[in-house]
């Protein structure tokens, strides 16, 4: 098991599904919280745990490539 609060140099984004019950919004905040180096999360209705690799509705990459530009610019 990894220490969540010894995560000091990664930058972590979450993108959490609200019919998620793998890792459900409640757990997911509670770790977001935990790590030192969050920087965004957001909770996507109607979305599972597999919605974000196998879905239909990919909405939710329109947030990852805004993310991508802001932090890592000159990979766009």
């Amino acid at each position: 098991m990894i220490p969540l609060t010894s995560i000091t140099d990664v930058p972590i984004a979450m993108f959490v599904g609200q019919e998620d019950s793998l890792a459900t919004p409640i757990d997911t905040r509670r770790v977001y919280n935990m790590v030192k180096t969050h920087f965004y999360y957001k909770v996507y209705p109607n979305m599972n745990h597999m919605s974000f690799t196998t879905g239909k509705n990919m909405d939710y990459f329109k947030d990852v490539l805004t993310l991508v530009a802001k932090y890592n610019p000159s990979s766009t």
